[in-house]
């Protein structure tokens, strides 16, 4: 991540995780409320966003398409906003962003209607 900090509070604000701690300010440690543990960090504490393979993203399930519907409203209410927004797509109901220049974040539920 470019900004550990910024990821840390994106992460804890917008998607519930509980800050457990930080090592020196390059990485940080999250746990969500089912016991996922996501570490975020930066090593080279550099500003410069690394490159993924372009299929490469973090997929997170919600319960239903109407949280994958909330989940789009805060984030664009918080000014991040879809590279698509949510549709029917293999399967599930989704929509993806890139989050901090860099990392390409999927929310999707196999859940009911």
């Amino acid at each position: 991540m470019p900004d550990v900090a910024e990821a840390r509070a994106f992460f804890q604000k917008l998607l519930g995780f509980e800050h457990l701690e930080d090592k020196g300010g390059a990485l940080s440690v999250l746990k969500d409320e089912d016991g996922f543990i996501l570490i975020v960090s930066n090593f080279g504490r550099t500003a410069v966003f690394p490159e993924y393979p372009r299929e490469f993203h973090l997929g997170l399930s919600l319960a239903s398409p109407a949280e994958v519907d909330e989940m789009e409203a805060r984030l664009q209410a918080a000014g991040s906003l879809p590279e698509h927004g949510p549709a029917r797509i293999r399967g599930g109901y989704t929509f993806s962003f890139r989050a901090f220049g860099c990392v390409l974040l999927e929310f999707t539920s196999y859940g009911g209607a």
